[in-house]
């Protein structure tokens, strides 16, 4: 093997060897900057063969959801945010063809998102980013139970009655 890798070029047709990117603990290849190497074909899934892949950038990915405001309001229990027609409002919905029916921080322990219907494909992975209010350890990751989709952190901070919150997002 060349001691700065093999040399390769990503393929933008899809046909080509198929890699799982890694940082460590795999062979080496190399982008190839003339366009002079073997296809590959950058894939996420951990049972294709791993390498390190030096001068490869991903592309950022962005965020299923449209920017959004949640303008708080109070509801049981300590529950600050928007709860559907009970408590606060949002600006728009969030998520293509899927409603938000929760976004509440929960007596300033716990976080909790919920849209309706399935849609734990389109956002798996993603966590919100509120002012004022740290995200921690997922409780609940993202599932359907049947009836909507819906996830839970730890947090700290809580939202306020009455104040507005652009939301952001993260991945996890």
């Amino acid at each position: 093997m060349v001691a700065n890798g093999v040399p390769v070029v990503v393929s933008e047709n899809g046909i080509g060897f198929p890699v799982h990117p890694v940082e460590a603990d795999a062979p080496l290849l190399k982008i190839a900057e003339n366009g002079l190497g073997a296809p590959i074909v950058i894939v996420d899934d951990p049972k294709a063969p791993p390498f390190i892949i030096n001068g490869y950038s991903p592309q950022p990915v962005s965020p299923p959801f449209e920017a959004f405001t949640v303008y708080a309001g109070a509801g049981n229990s300590g529950d600050t945010g928007y709860y559907t027609t009970i408590y606060g409002s949002i600006s728009t919905e969030p998520l293509a063809n899927h409603n938000m029916v929760e976004f509440a921080t929960r007596n300033s322990n716990y976080t909790q998102v919920a849209f309706d219907g399935d849609c734990v494909s389109e956002i798996s992975g993603w966590r919100p980013i509120i002012p004022g209010t740290t995200i921690g350890a997922l409780i609940s990751d993202w599932n359907f139970d049947g009836e909507t989709t819906s996830a839970t952190w730890e947090s700290t901070g809580q939202m306020s009655q009455g104040s507005e919150y652009p939301i952001d997002w993260e991945q996890m």
